[in-house]
């Protein structure tokens, strides 16, 4: 079981008891996150500086398709969805920095992009707003405190030398970098909260590696 920590002060006056008001605080909490299109993942660091593998992930939670044009992504970057953008009941759109590099090293294809500006390394905002501007979904990660590591991974592998003479096998030893991204552990969490995320292998257009179904939200008094 995932269990989210929200941190603040509740001051109980007027002979209003706590039992009375955590239930309206636990109904509060819930409906923060209850929309029908989130900010699900986000890669905000590459694993080499020639590579720019930055994206914003989007997941459809509702049953019907949803009509993204003219909505945006502000703040940290900056992008505007083209008409006739739609996102599919219980489907994803990735936006990228650079859709091409993004759909090559990832193995997918359909991606938006790109976008204007960079994504922090250290902390960013990141907000979702629709064609009027207003704000469907918001996510401020930060690159330490409560928040998932991304450090990338990194580990030896063989492969052939691509000078080797011919008719040899000669091989070499190289580092290989994976990517890490964070990722909503379950789209009906908030996403201004640290404790709503993992960190894991990057999976734009599909379901999270540390979804969880069976999370409670928790008020700290």
């Amino acid at each position: 079981m995932r269990i989210m920590k929200l941190k603040g002060y509740f001051p109980i006056t007027n002979k209003l008891k706590l039992s009375a008001i955590l239930p309206l605080l636990l109904f509060s909490v819930f409906a923060q996150g209850q929309t029908e299109v989130v900010i699900n993942e986000i890669n905000y660091r590459s694993v080499e500086i020639q590579e720019n593998l930055e994206f914003i992930e989007l997941h459809n939670t509702s049953a019907s398709a949803i009509d993204l044009s003219g909505w945006y992504l502000t703040d940290g970057i900056t992008y505007e969805f083209p008409g006739g953008t739609s996102i599919p009941a219980g489907g994803y759109l990735v936006v990228c920095a650079d859709p091409a590099q993004c759909q090559s090293d990832f193995g997918i294809s359909g991606a938006y992009g790109p976008f204007m500006g960079a994504l922090s390394n250290e902390s960013d905002d990141v907000i979702l707003r629709d064609a009027n501007f207003k704000i469907v979904d918001e996510v401020d990660y930060d690159g330490w405190k409560e928040w998932p590591n991304v450090r990338y991974q990194d580990f030896e592998d063989i492969r052939a030398i691509p000078t080797r003479p011919i008719g040899t096998d000669y091989t070499e030893t190289f580092t290989q970098k994976v990517a890490i991204s964070i990722q909503k552990i379950n789209p009906n969490l908030d996403g201004k909260h640290g404790g709503a995320w993992g960190a894991g292998t990057p999976t734009p257009g599909t379901q999270n590696l540390g979804y969880d179904n069976n999370y409670t939200v928790l008020p700290v008094i």
